[in-house]
Protein backbone atom coordinates (compact mmCIF):
# COMPACT_ATOMS: atom_id res chain seq x y z
CA UNK A 1 0.00 0.00 0.00
CA UNK A 2 1.19 3.28 -1.09
CA UNK A 3 0.72 5.05 2.27
CA UNK A 4 2.29 2.42 4.33
CA UNK A 5 5.19 2.05 1.55
CA UNK A 6 6.11 5.58 2.62
CA UNK A 7 5.69 5.55 6.10
CA UNK A 8 8.07 2.30 6.05
CA UNK A 9 10.44 4.01 3.90
CA UNK A 10 10.28 7.32 6.50
CA UNK A 11 10.90 5.12 9.30
CA UNK A 12 14.03 3.65 7.52
CA UNK A 13 15.62 6.75 7.25
CA UNK A 14 14.98 7.93 10.62
CA UNK A 15 11.74 10.49 10.14
CA UNK A 16 8.34 9.67 11.91
CA UNK A 17 5.09 11.33 10.96
CA UNK A 18 6.52 14.50 11.02
CA UNK A 19 9.38 13.73 8.74
CA UNK A 20 9.78 14.91 4.80
CA UNK A 21 8.19 11.79 3.86
CA UNK A 22 5.10 12.05 5.07
CA UNK A 23 4.57 16.02 5.32
CA UNK A 24 2.48 16.88 2.89
CA UNK A 25 0.34 15.41 0.08
CA UNK A 26 1.78 15.07 -3.77
CA UNK A 27 -0.10 15.27 -6.93
CA UNK A 28 0.18 11.95 -7.54
CA UNK A 29 -1.15 10.73 -3.56
CA UNK A 30 -4.05 13.43 -4.43
CA UNK A 31 -4.56 11.69 -8.22
CA UNK A 32 -4.63 8.13 -6.28
CA UNK A 33 -6.38 9.27 -3.68
CA UNK A 34 -9.14 10.43 -5.90
CA UNK A 35 -9.67 7.11 -7.99
CA UNK A 36 -9.68 5.43 -4.65
CA UNK A 37 -12.59 7.54 -3.67
CA UNK A 38 -14.22 6.95 -7.03
CA UNK A 39 -13.27 3.23 -6.92
CA UNK A 40 -15.11 2.86 -3.58
CA UNK A 41 -17.86 5.73 -4.21
CA UNK A 42 -19.43 4.50 -7.89
CA UNK A 43 -20.17 0.44 -7.66
CA UNK A 44 -22.32 1.50 -4.32
CA UNK A 45 -24.63 4.06 -6.43
CA UNK A 46 -24.33 1.99 -9.96
CA UNK A 47 -24.78 -2.03 -8.86
CA UNK A 48 -27.95 -3.54 -7.11
CA UNK A 49 -28.18 -1.53 -4.15
CA UNK A 50 -28.58 2.04 -6.95
CA UNK A 51 -32.33 1.49 -6.74
CA UNK A 52 -32.12 2.44 -2.86
CA UNK A 53 -29.13 4.32 -2.89
CA UNK A 54 -29.96 6.73 -5.61
CA UNK A 55 -33.00 7.70 -4.40
CA UNK A 56 -31.61 8.48 -1.07
CA UNK A 57 -28.70 10.23 -2.22
CA UNK A 58 -31.36 12.10 -4.16
CA UNK A 59 -33.37 13.01 -1.03
CA UNK A 60 -30.67 13.99 0.64
CA UNK A 61 -29.31 16.87 -1.73
CA UNK A 62 -32.99 17.76 -2.47
CA UNK A 63 -33.21 18.53 1.49
CA UNK A 64 -29.83 20.74 0.73
CA UNK A 65 -31.02 22.21 -1.47
CA UNK A 66 -34.56 23.19 0.18
CA UNK A 67 -32.36 24.32 3.34
CA UNK A 68 -30.35 26.66 0.95
CA UNK A 69 -34.39 27.88 -0.33
CA UNK A 70 -35.02 28.62 3.30
CA UNK A 71 -31.81 30.61 4.05
CA UNK A 72 -32.51 33.08 0.62
CA UNK A 73 -36.10 33.43 2.00
CA UNK A 74 -35.09 34.31 5.49
CA UNK A 75 -32.18 36.69 4.03
CA UNK A 76 -35.59 38.65 2.07
CA UNK A 77 -36.97 38.84 5.28
CA UNK A 78 -34.29 40.26 7.01
CA UNK A 79 -34.76 43.39 4.91
CA UNK A 80 -38.75 43.28 5.59
CA UNK A 81 -38.03 42.75 9.66
CA UNK A 82 -35.74 45.36 10.08
CA UNK A 83 -36.91 48.11 7.92
CA UNK A 84 -40.21 47.45 9.95
CA UNK A 85 -38.50 48.12 13.14
CA UNK A 86 -36.75 51.40 12.14
CA UNK A 87 -40.11 52.19 10.48
CA UNK A 88 -41.74 51.46 13.69
CA UNK A 89 -44.66 49.99 11.37
CA UNK A 90 -46.36 47.27 14.14
CA UNK A 91 -48.80 45.65 11.54
CA UNK A 92 -45.72 44.89 9.23
CA UNK A 93 -43.55 43.57 12.26
CA UNK A 94 -46.33 41.35 13.19
CA UNK A 95 -46.64 39.75 9.72
CA UNK A 96 -42.86 39.15 9.77
CA UNK A 97 -43.13 37.40 12.89
CA UNK A 98 -45.63 35.36 11.10
CA UNK A 99 -43.37 34.89 8.19
CA UNK A 100 -40.44 33.80 10.58
CA UNK A 101 -42.74 31.05 12.15
CA UNK A 102 -43.58 29.16 8.73
CA UNK A 103 -39.65 30.46 7.27
CA UNK A 104 -39.10 27.95 10.57
CA UNK A 105 -41.16 24.91 10.66
CA UNK A 106 -39.98 24.65 7.00
CA UNK A 107 -36.04 24.82 8.87
CA UNK A 108 -36.90 22.46 11.00
CA UNK A 109 -38.54 19.64 8.78
CA UNK A 110 -36.52 20.08 6.14
CA UNK A 111 -33.28 19.89 8.69
CA UNK A 112 -35.11 16.43 10.53
CA UNK A 113 -35.90 14.95 7.37
CA UNK A 114 -31.84 15.14 6.39
CA UNK A 115 -30.27 13.99 9.30
CA UNK A 116 -32.89 11.02 9.26
CA UNK A 117 -32.49 10.01 5.08
CA UNK A 118 -28.39 10.99 6.16
CA UNK A 119 -27.83 8.45 8.44
CA UNK A 120 -30.21 5.76 6.50
CA UNK A 121 -28.09 6.59 3.66
CA UNK A 122 -25.01 6.12 5.85
CA UNK A 123 -25.78 2.57 7.13
CA UNK A 124 -26.49 1.23 3.87
CA UNK A 125 -23.32 2.44 2.32
CA UNK A 126 -21.60 1.34 5.24
CA UNK A 127 -22.92 -2.09 5.11
CA UNK A 128 -21.99 -2.20 1.08
CA UNK A 129 -18.47 -1.57 1.78
CA UNK A 130 -18.46 -3.83 4.42
CA UNK A 131 -19.50 -6.80 2.32
CA UNK A 132 -17.34 -6.07 -0.51
CA UNK A 133 -14.27 -5.35 1.33
CA UNK A 134 -15.02 -8.42 3.86
CA UNK A 135 -15.75 -10.48 0.20
CA UNK A 136 -12.43 -9.78 -1.22
CA UNK A 137 -10.53 -10.05 2.30
CA UNK A 138 -12.10 -13.67 2.46
CA UNK A 139 -13.11 -15.30 -0.55
CA UNK A 140 -13.22 -18.24 -0.96
CA UNK A 141 -10.05 -19.65 -2.67
CA UNK A 142 -7.85 -16.54 -1.76
CA UNK A 143 -4.11 -17.34 -0.85
CA UNK A 144 -2.98 -15.51 1.95
CA UNK A 145 0.21 -14.21 2.42
CA UNK A 146 2.64 -13.26 5.52
CA UNK A 147 2.93 -9.60 3.65
CA UNK A 148 -0.75 -9.30 3.38
CA UNK A 149 -0.61 -8.01 7.42
CA UNK A 150 2.81 -5.60 6.64
CA UNK A 151 0.98 -4.09 3.70
CA UNK A 152 -2.40 -3.75 5.21
CA UNK A 153 -2.10 -3.02 9.02
CA UNK A 154 -5.27 -3.43 11.23
CA UNK A 155 -7.43 -5.03 8.66
CA UNK A 156 -10.01 -5.02 11.71
CA UNK A 157 -9.76 -1.38 11.83
CA UNK A 158 -10.08 -0.73 7.85
CA UNK A 159 -13.69 -2.46 7.64
CA UNK A 160 -14.97 -1.46 11.25
CA UNK A 161 -13.84 2.20 11.50
CA UNK A 162 -12.43 3.14 8.03
CA UNK A 163 -16.08 2.31 6.37
CA UNK A 164 -17.59 4.69 8.73
CA UNK A 165 -15.86 7.40 8.36
CA UNK A 166 -15.39 7.33 4.80
CA UNK A 167 -19.21 7.26 3.93
CA UNK A 168 -19.89 10.14 6.96
CA UNK A 169 -17.71 12.28 5.41
CA UNK A 170 -18.20 11.53 1.86
CA UNK A 171 -22.11 12.24 2.94
CA UNK A 172 -21.53 15.32 4.57
CA UNK A 173 -18.81 17.05 2.41
CA UNK A 174 -20.89 16.01 -0.95
CA UNK A 175 -24.15 17.58 0.52
CA UNK A 176 -22.26 20.64 1.95
CA UNK A 177 -20.66 21.06 -1.38
CA UNK A 178 -23.80 21.24 -3.09
CA UNK A 179 -25.71 23.51 -0.50
CA UNK A 180 -22.09 25.78 -0.63
CA UNK A 181 -22.84 25.84 -4.55
CA UNK A 182 -26.51 26.34 -4.21
CA UNK A 183 -25.91 29.09 -2.03
CA UNK A 184 -23.43 30.92 -3.50
CA UNK A 185 -25.19 31.28 -7.11
CA UNK A 186 -28.45 32.12 -5.17
CA UNK A 187 -26.77 34.80 -2.50
CA UNK A 188 -24.31 36.21 -5.36
CA UNK A 189 -27.55 37.41 -7.72
CA UNK A 190 -28.94 39.43 -4.50
CA UNK A 191 -25.21 40.43 -3.34
CA UNK A 192 -24.35 41.64 -7.01
CA UNK A 193 -27.99 43.38 -7.09
CA UNK A 194 -27.29 45.16 -3.63
CA UNK A 195 -23.84 46.54 -5.12
CA UNK A 196 -25.79 47.71 -7.92
CA UNK A 197 -28.04 49.88 -5.68
CA UNK A 198 -25.23 50.62 -3.06
CA UNK A 199 -22.27 52.70 -4.15
CA UNK A 200 -19.30 52.41 -2.91
CA UNK A 201 -17.69 54.89 -0.68
CA UNK A 202 -13.88 54.85 0.29
CA UNK A 203 -12.15 58.37 1.41
CA UNK A 204 -15.33 60.34 1.00
CA UNK A 205 -15.44 59.13 -2.64
CA UNK A 206 -18.12 57.52 -3.76
CA UNK A 207 -17.34 54.60 -7.44
CA UNK A 208 -19.59 52.63 -9.07
CA UNK A 209 -17.96 49.10 -9.43
CA UNK A 210 -20.27 46.74 -10.40
CA UNK A 211 -20.66 43.59 -7.48
CA UNK A 212 -18.10 45.13 -5.44
CA UNK A 213 -19.60 43.56 -2.53
CA UNK A 214 -19.73 40.06 -4.43
CA UNK A 215 -15.81 40.92 -5.17
CA UNK A 216 -15.00 41.74 -1.58
CA UNK A 217 -16.54 38.54 -0.57
CA UNK A 218 -14.56 36.47 -3.12
CA UNK A 219 -11.04 38.15 -2.31
CA UNK A 220 -11.61 37.22 1.63
CA UNK A 221 -12.56 33.90 1.24
CA UNK A 222 -10.04 33.23 -1.00
CA UNK A 223 -7.18 34.05 0.80
CA UNK A 224 -8.64 32.57 3.56
CA UNK A 225 -8.59 29.08 1.82
CA UNK A 226 -5.00 29.42 0.82
CA UNK A 227 -3.90 29.90 3.93
CA UNK A 228 -5.94 27.51 5.40
CA UNK A 229 -4.35 25.07 2.90
CA UNK A 230 -1.01 26.35 3.97
CA UNK A 231 -1.50 25.67 7.17
CA UNK A 232 -4.04 22.14 7.54
CA UNK A 233 -2.25 20.63 4.88
CA UNK A 234 0.09 18.62 7.34
CA UNK A 235 -2.83 16.90 8.83
CA UNK A 236 -3.62 14.49 6.50
CA UNK A 237 -0.35 12.22 7.01
CA UNK A 238 -0.94 12.75 10.77
CA UNK A 239 -4.28 11.34 10.40
CA UNK A 240 -3.49 8.93 8.73
CA UNK A 241 -0.33 8.03 11.63
CA UNK A 242 -2.89 8.29 14.77
CA UNK A 243 -5.37 6.14 13.48
CA UNK A 244 -2.53 3.35 12.41
CA UNK A 245 -1.11 4.09 16.36
CA UNK A 246 -4.61 3.74 17.64
CA UNK A 247 -5.08 0.46 15.99
CA UNK A 248 -1.94 -0.97 16.99
CA UNK A 249 -2.62 0.13 20.25
CA UNK A 250 -5.92 -1.92 20.22
CA UNK A 251 -4.60 -4.60 18.60
CA UNK A 252 -2.13 -4.90 21.59
CA UNK A 253 -4.71 -4.74 24.19
CA UNK A 254 -6.49 -7.30 22.33
CA UNK A 255 -3.65 -9.76 21.87
CA UNK A 256 -3.06 -9.17 25.88
CA UNK A 257 -6.57 -10.10 27.21
CA UNK A 258 -6.56 -12.96 24.31
CA UNK A 259 -3.30 -14.28 26.05
CA UNK A 260 -3.72 -13.63 29.87
CA UNK A 261 -3.07 -16.96 31.00
CA UNK A 262 -0.02 -18.00 29.04
CA UNK A 263 1.46 -14.36 29.77
CA UNK A 264 0.40 -14.88 33.96
CA UNK A 265 2.59 -18.27 33.38
CA UNK A 266 5.41 -16.86 32.09
CA UNK A 267 5.07 -13.76 34.26
CA UNK A 268 5.20 -11.67 31.87
CA UNK A 269 2.65 -9.14 32.89
CA UNK A 270 5.99 -6.29 33.03
CA UNK A 271 6.78 -7.06 30.23
CA UNK A 272 3.22 -6.47 28.38
CA UNK A 273 2.88 -3.67 30.40
CA UNK A 274 6.27 -1.86 28.74
CA UNK A 275 4.73 -3.24 25.01
CA UNK A 276 1.27 -1.48 25.81
CA UNK A 277 2.88 1.72 27.22
CA UNK A 278 5.72 1.80 24.16
CA UNK A 279 2.82 1.76 22.04
CA UNK A 280 0.45 4.03 23.71
CA UNK A 281 3.46 6.26 23.71
CA UNK A 282 3.85 6.43 20.19
CA UNK A 283 0.06 7.19 19.81
CA UNK A 284 0.55 10.24 22.09
CA UNK A 285 3.58 11.64 20.62
CA UNK A 286 1.91 11.41 17.29
CA UNK A 287 -1.48 12.59 18.54
CA UNK A 288 0.47 16.02 20.03
CA UNK A 289 1.60 16.68 16.55
CA UNK A 290 -1.57 16.78 15.58
CA UNK A 291 -3.60 18.65 18.30
CA UNK A 292 -0.56 21.53 17.52
CA UNK A 293 -1.51 21.31 13.97
CA UNK A 294 -5.10 21.64 15.05
CA UNK A 295 -4.77 24.12 17.63
CA UNK A 296 -2.27 26.24 14.86
CA UNK A 297 -5.59 25.62 11.75
CA UNK A 298 -7.89 26.66 14.53
CA UNK A 299 -6.90 29.46 15.78
CA UNK A 300 -6.67 30.49 12.12
CA UNK A 301 -9.85 29.29 10.98
CA UNK A 302 -11.69 30.72 14.37
CA UNK A 303 -10.10 34.07 13.57
CA UNK A 304 -11.37 34.08 9.55
CA UNK A 305 -14.82 33.40 10.91
CA UNK A 306 -14.97 35.91 13.41
CA UNK A 307 -13.60 38.88 11.77
CA UNK A 308 -15.87 37.40 8.61
CA UNK A 309 -19.13 38.63 10.59
CA UNK A 310 -18.06 42.25 10.97
CA UNK A 311 -16.28 42.74 7.43
CA UNK A 312 -18.95 43.40 5.13
CA UNK A 313 -20.64 45.73 7.79
CA UNK A 314 -17.03 47.85 7.61
CA UNK A 315 -17.43 47.87 4.00
CA UNK A 316 -20.51 49.10 3.49
CA UNK A 317 -20.74 51.51 6.92
CA UNK A 318 -19.61 54.74 5.17
CA UNK A 319 -22.28 54.53 2.81
CA UNK A 320 -24.83 53.62 5.55
CA UNK A 321 -23.57 56.35 7.79
CA UNK A 322 -23.25 59.05 4.99
CA UNK A 323 -27.49 58.28 5.00
CA UNK A 324 -27.22 56.76 1.45
CA UNK A 325 -28.36 52.82 2.84
CA UNK A 326 -31.75 51.76 4.92
CA UNK A 327 -31.32 50.12 7.77
CA UNK A 328 -32.81 46.77 6.56
CA UNK A 329 -30.94 46.99 3.46
CA UNK A 330 -27.48 46.97 5.54
CA UNK A 331 -28.96 43.66 7.73
CA UNK A 332 -29.71 42.06 4.18
CA UNK A 333 -26.57 42.75 2.88
CA UNK A 334 -24.63 41.88 5.47
CA UNK A 335 -26.39 38.49 5.99
CA UNK A 336 -25.88 37.86 1.92
CA UNK A 337 -22.16 38.82 2.73
CA UNK A 338 -21.83 36.28 4.51
CA UNK A 339 -23.76 33.51 3.19
CA UNK A 340 -21.17 34.42 0.12
CA UNK A 341 -18.29 34.05 1.91
CA UNK A 342 -19.67 31.04 3.35
CA UNK A 343 -19.96 29.25 0.89
CA UNK A 344 -16.69 30.27 -0.71
CA UNK A 345 -15.26 29.62 2.43
CA UNK A 346 -16.37 25.79 2.75
CA UNK A 347 -12.91 24.38 2.58
CA UNK A 348 -11.76 26.53 5.19
CA UNK A 349 -14.30 25.05 7.51
CA UNK A 350 -14.43 21.60 6.19
CA UNK A 351 -10.72 21.19 5.87
CA UNK A 352 -10.02 18.53 9.10
CA UNK A 353 -12.77 16.49 7.81
CA UNK A 354 -11.21 16.14 3.95
CA UNK A 355 -8.29 15.45 6.38
CA UNK A 356 -9.68 12.54 7.85
CA UNK A 357 -11.54 11.46 4.49
CA UNK A 358 -8.08 11.43 2.84
CA UNK A 359 -6.48 9.17 5.38
CA UNK A 360 -9.34 7.04 5.03
CA UNK A 361 -9.43 6.30 1.46
CA UNK A 362 -5.94 5.67 1.48
CA UNK A 363 -6.04 2.67 4.16
CA UNK A 364 -9.59 1.52 2.26
CA UNK A 365 -8.16 1.78 -1.38
CA UNK A 366 -4.61 -0.02 0.10
CA UNK A 367 -6.40 -2.63 1.69
CA UNK A 368 -8.69 -3.52 -1.34
CA UNK A 369 -5.78 -3.07 -3.83
CA UNK A 370 -4.22 -5.54 -1.47
CA UNK A 371 -7.04 -7.94 -0.72
CA UNK A 372 -7.68 -8.03 -4.59
CA UNK A 373 -3.86 -8.65 -5.23
CA UNK A 374 -4.08 -11.79 -2.70
CA UNK A 375 -3.42 -14.65 -5.06
CA UNK A 376 -6.06 -17.72 -5.45
CA UNK A 377 -5.11 -20.75 -4.63
CA UNK A 378 -4.22 -23.06 -7.45
CA UNK A 379 -6.64 -26.21 -6.84
CA UNK A 380 -4.66 -29.52 -7.41
CA UNK A 381 -5.49 -31.62 -10.31
CA UNK A 382 -7.93 -34.56 -10.00
CA UNK A 383 -6.04 -37.37 -9.32
CA UNK A 384 -5.68 -41.01 -11.17
CA UNK A 385 -7.69 -43.48 -10.23
CA UNK A 386 -9.59 -43.86 -6.79
CA UNK A 387 -6.46 -41.87 -4.91
CA UNK A 388 -7.45 -39.22 -2.51
CA UNK A 389 -4.40 -36.95 -2.80
CA UNK A 390 -1.01 -37.63 -4.82
CA UNK A 391 2.01 -35.36 -4.67
CA UNK A 392 5.29 -36.03 -6.21
CA UNK A 393 8.57 -34.45 -6.48
CA UNK A 394 7.05 -31.76 -3.90
CA UNK A 395 9.06 -29.24 -3.29
CA UNK A 396 7.88 -26.27 -0.84
CA UNK A 397 9.57 -22.54 -0.31
CA UNK A 398 9.24 -19.99 1.28
CA UNK A 399 8.82 -16.29 0.04
CA UNK A 400 12.91 -15.82 -0.03
CA UNK A 401 13.21 -18.90 -2.17
CA UNK A 402 14.87 -21.32 0.94
CA UNK A 403 13.20 -25.05 0.54
CA UNK A 404 10.93 -25.59 3.76
CA UNK A 405 10.10 -29.43 3.20
CA UNK A 406 10.91 -32.08 0.59
CA UNK A 407 8.65 -35.22 -0.03
CA UNK A 408 9.50 -37.42 -2.72
CA UNK A 409 6.29 -39.00 -3.01
CA UNK A 410 3.08 -40.01 -1.20
CA UNK A 411 -0.34 -41.06 -2.44
CA UNK A 412 -3.35 -42.45 -0.19
CA UNK A 413 -6.64 -44.20 -1.62
CA UNK A 414 -9.97 -44.15 0.13
CA UNK A 415 -9.91 -45.28 4.10
CA UNK A 416 -6.09 -45.26 3.88
CA UNK A 417 -4.00 -43.79 6.88
CA UNK A 418 -0.74 -42.75 6.26
CA UNK A 419 2.07 -41.25 8.97
CA UNK A 420 4.48 -38.95 7.97
CA UNK A 421 7.20 -38.82 10.24
CA UNK A 422 9.52 -36.00 10.37
CA UNK A 423 11.51 -34.70 13.76
CA UNK A 424 10.48 -30.78 14.36
CA UNK A 425 11.49 -28.16 11.83
CA UNK A 426 11.30 -30.59 8.91
CA UNK A 427 8.83 -28.92 7.30
CA UNK A 428 5.54 -31.13 8.57
CA UNK A 429 3.28 -27.81 8.20
CA UNK A 430 4.59 -26.31 4.97
CA UNK A 431 3.58 -30.01 3.27
CA UNK A 432 0.23 -29.15 4.01
CA UNK A 433 0.23 -25.74 3.05
CA UNK A 434 0.89 -26.76 -0.28
CA UNK A 435 -1.44 -29.93 -0.21
CA UNK A 436 -4.35 -27.31 0.86
CA UNK A 437 -2.94 -24.87 -1.91
CA UNK A 438 -1.83 -21.53 0.75
CA UNK A 439 1.78 -22.17 0.31
CA UNK A 440 3.84 -19.14 -0.88
CA UNK A 441 5.71 -21.18 -3.70
CA UNK A 442 5.98 -24.83 -4.19
CA UNK A 443 7.41 -27.01 -7.57
CA UNK A 444 6.16 -30.50 -7.89
CA UNK A 445 3.13 -32.23 -8.55
CA UNK A 446 0.36 -32.18 -6.90
CA UNK A 447 -3.33 -34.17 -7.42
CA UNK A 448 -6.61 -34.65 -5.42
CA UNK A 449 -10.04 -36.15 -6.10
CA UNK A 450 -10.74 -35.37 -2.52
CA UNK A 451 -14.03 -33.07 -2.53
CA UNK A 452 -14.64 -32.32 0.91
CA UNK A 453 -10.81 -31.89 2.64
CA UNK A 454 -10.41 -31.04 6.61
CA UNK A 455 -6.83 -30.39 7.72
CA UNK A 456 -6.74 -30.13 11.81
CA UNK A 457 -3.79 -28.27 12.88
CA UNK A 458 -1.44 -28.28 16.81
CA UNK A 459 -3.57 -25.21 17.34
CA UNK A 460 -6.99 -25.56 16.33
CA UNK A 461 -8.98 -22.89 15.22
CA UNK A 462 -12.25 -22.19 17.17
CA UNK A 463 -14.55 -19.67 15.63
CA UNK A 464 -16.47 -16.91 17.72
CA UNK A 465 -19.97 -18.23 18.52
CA UNK A 466 -21.84 -20.79 20.52
CA UNK A 467 -20.16 -24.44 21.11
CA UNK A 468 -22.75 -25.52 18.67
CA UNK A 469 -21.92 -23.03 15.63
CA UNK A 470 -17.94 -24.19 16.40
CA UNK A 471 -19.07 -27.84 16.34
CA UNK A 472 -21.17 -27.00 12.89
CA UNK A 473 -18.47 -24.79 11.26
CA UNK A 474 -17.78 -23.99 8.77
CA UNK A 475 -21.11 -25.30 7.73
CA UNK A 476 -24.49 -23.58 9.12
CA UNK A 477 -25.75 -24.75 12.52
CA UNK A 478 -29.38 -25.38 11.40
CA UNK A 479 -28.31 -28.27 9.44
CA UNK A 480 -26.77 -30.53 12.14
CA UNK A 481 -29.47 -32.50 14.26
CA UNK A 482 -29.23 -32.54 17.79
CA UNK A 483 -28.18 -36.06 18.27
CA UNK A 484 -25.38 -35.95 15.38
CA UNK A 485 -23.64 -33.20 18.25
CA UNK A 486 -24.11 -35.72 21.23
CA UNK A 487 -22.69 -38.41 20.10
CA UNK A 488 -19.76 -36.52 18.27
CA UNK A 489 -19.12 -34.95 21.81
CA UNK A 490 -19.21 -38.73 23.31
CA UNK A 491 -17.12 -40.15 20.85
CA UNK A 492 -14.00 -37.92 22.31
CA UNK A 493 -14.78 -37.76 25.24
CA UNK A 494 -15.89 -34.21 25.98
CA UNK A 495 -20.15 -35.42 27.15
CA UNK A 496 -19.61 -32.63 29.71
CA UNK A 497 -19.90 -29.93 27.17
CA UNK A 498 -23.61 -30.80 26.25
CA UNK A 499 -24.93 -28.49 28.48
CA UNK A 500 -23.13 -25.72 26.99
CA UNK A 501 -24.14 -26.13 23.15
CA UNK A 502 -25.64 -22.63 23.19
CA UNK A 503 -22.93 -21.37 25.67
CA UNK A 504 -20.88 -18.10 24.72
CA UNK A 505 -18.46 -19.06 27.42
CA UNK A 506 -17.12 -22.45 27.16
CA UNK A 507 -13.91 -20.76 25.44
CA UNK A 508 -11.70 -20.48 28.67
CA UNK A 509 -12.72 -23.35 30.36
CA UNK A 510 -11.27 -25.64 27.43
CA UNK A 511 -7.47 -27.11 28.58
CA UNK A 512 -5.70 -27.30 24.68
CA UNK A 513 -6.14 -31.20 25.20
CA UNK A 514 -10.13 -30.51 24.91
CA UNK A 515 -9.69 -27.97 22.39
CA UNK A 516 -8.19 -30.95 20.75
CA UNK A 517 -10.91 -33.40 21.25
CA UNK A 518 -13.22 -30.45 20.25
CA UNK A 519 -11.88 -30.75 16.67
CA UNK A 520 -12.25 -33.82 16.21
CA UNK A 521 -15.82 -34.24 17.24
CA UNK A 522 -16.20 -31.18 14.18
CA UNK A 523 -14.50 -33.78 11.96
CA UNK A 524 -17.02 -36.60 12.96
CA UNK A 525 -19.81 -33.80 12.27
CA UNK A 526 -18.31 -32.58 8.87
CA UNK A 527 -17.81 -35.96 7.46
CA UNK A 528 -14.53 -35.32 5.45
CA UNK A 529 -13.64 -37.95 2.67
CA UNK A 530 -10.30 -36.48 3.19
CA UNK A 531 -8.44 -35.43 6.98
CA UNK A 532 -4.97 -34.36 7.35
CA UNK A 533 -4.11 -34.15 11.14
CA UNK A 534 -0.84 -31.85 11.54
CA UNK A 535 0.44 -32.44 15.27
CA UNK A 536 -3.34 -32.62 15.83
CA UNK A 537 -3.01 -34.65 19.15
CA UNK A 538 0.16 -32.98 20.95
CA UNK A 539 -2.04 -32.02 23.68
CA UNK A 540 -3.27 -35.58 24.44
CA UNK A 541 -1.63 -38.90 25.80
CA UNK A 542 -0.96 -41.94 23.76
CA UNK A 543 -4.05 -43.43 25.32
CA UNK A 544 -6.18 -39.96 24.69
CA UNK A 545 -4.47 -40.05 20.84
CA UNK A 546 -5.69 -43.71 20.64
CA UNK A 547 -9.07 -43.01 21.26
CA UNK A 548 -9.37 -40.09 19.13
CA UNK A 549 -8.03 -42.23 16.18
CA UNK A 550 -10.48 -45.56 17.10
CA UNK A 551 -13.37 -42.15 17.24
CA UNK A 552 -12.25 -41.35 13.42
CA UNK A 553 -11.94 -44.73 11.76
CA UNK A 554 -15.43 -45.63 13.75
CA UNK A 555 -17.30 -41.87 12.71
CA UNK A 556 -15.45 -41.81 9.44
CA UNK A 557 -15.52 -44.99 7.03
CA UNK A 558 -14.04 -43.91 4.01
CA UNK A 559 -12.05 -41.09 5.11
CA UNK A 560 -8.73 -40.75 4.21
CA UNK A 561 -6.09 -40.07 6.97
CA UNK A 562 -2.64 -38.78 6.22
CA UNK A 563 -0.78 -37.73 10.12
CA UNK A 564 1.96 -35.94 10.19
CA UNK A 565 3.97 -36.44 13.50
CA UNK A 566 7.52 -36.11 15.39
CA UNK A 567 7.36 -39.97 15.96
CA UNK A 568 6.27 -43.04 14.82
CA UNK A 569 4.26 -43.55 18.23
CA UNK A 570 1.15 -44.53 16.31
CA UNK A 571 2.39 -46.36 13.34
CA UNK A 572 0.64 -49.36 14.35
CA UNK A 573 -3.04 -47.24 13.77
CA UNK A 574 -1.74 -46.73 10.33
CA UNK A 575 -1.25 -48.58 7.51
CA UNK A 576 1.99 -46.85 5.79
CA UNK A 577 4.87 -44.76 7.35
CA UNK A 578 6.57 -42.27 5.59
CA UNK A 579 9.73 -40.28 6.99
CA UNK A 580 10.80 -37.46 5.78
Amino acid sequence: MRGLSVAAAARRRGHGPKGRAVSSVSRSSLRRDLSDAFALAVPFFRGASAWVAVPLAAAVIGCQLGLVAVAVRTNLWRNDFFQALQDRDWDRFVLQFWVYSAIGVALIGLTVAQQYLTQWLLIRWRSFLTERLLGNWLREGARPRSGMDGATDNPDQRVAEDTRLFATHVIGLTTGLVGSLASLASFAVILWGLSASVPLIAFGARYEVPGYLLWAAILYAAVGTWLTHAIGRHLIPLNFWQERREADFRYALVHARDHREPIALARGEAAERRILSERFAELVRNWYRLIARSALLGIFTGTYRHYALFFPYLVMSPLYFAGGMAFGALMQAGSAFNEVRNALSYFVTVYPRIAELAAATERLGGFERASVGMRTAALPRRAEGHARLQSKDLEVFDERGQVLARLESVSVGPGERILIVGPSGSGKTSLVRAWAGIAPRWRGEIRSSASNMLILSERPYLPLGSLRSVLSYPGATAAVPESALDKALEAVGLERLRSALDSLEWRDTLSTGERQRLAFARALIVQPDLLILDEATTGLDELAEGQMYGAMANGLNECSIISLMTSARLSSLHDRVLHL
